[in-house]
């Protein structure tokens, strides 16, 4: 069945694109699983990988502008990517949770209300 709502097409790609892209950089060679739900009067999209994790005082930082959890390696990017999503998210009327703990991957979800 099709998950219908209201919400602005290009940036809801926008925020899909910089999740999925997230989990690449930060988990190369782990799984990544995506998947899009309906729960209650929510559309939900949630990005899991097998990345190295986040502190709880990471996933706080990590939605403001510019900052990147390097943990020493080089990645490319300017750390804006998770802001987007955040800002994307708050747009709509929703909420980017994010779920994490060191060495045990993360996993971002995206909230949207399906009305206007």
């Amino acid at each position: 069945e099709p998950l219908v709502g209201d919400w602005d097409p290009g940036r809801l790609a926008q925020a899909a694109s910089n999740l999925v892209s997230n989990a690449i950089k930060y988990a190369p060679s782990g799984a990544i699983r995506v998947a899009v739900r309906l729960e209650g009067d929510e559309a939900v999209l949630s990005v899991a990988d097998e990345g190295p994790g986040i502190t709880p005082e990471e996933r706080e930082a990590i939605v403001q502008p510019y900052v990147r959890l390097g943990r020493g390696e080089t990645r490319q990017g300017v750390g804006l990517g998770l802001t987007i999503v955040a800002a994307i998210a708050a747009a709509h009327g929703g909420r980017l949770i994010i779920d994490s703990a060191l060495g045990q991957g993360s996993t971002f979800t995206l909230r949207l209300p399906r009305g206007a």
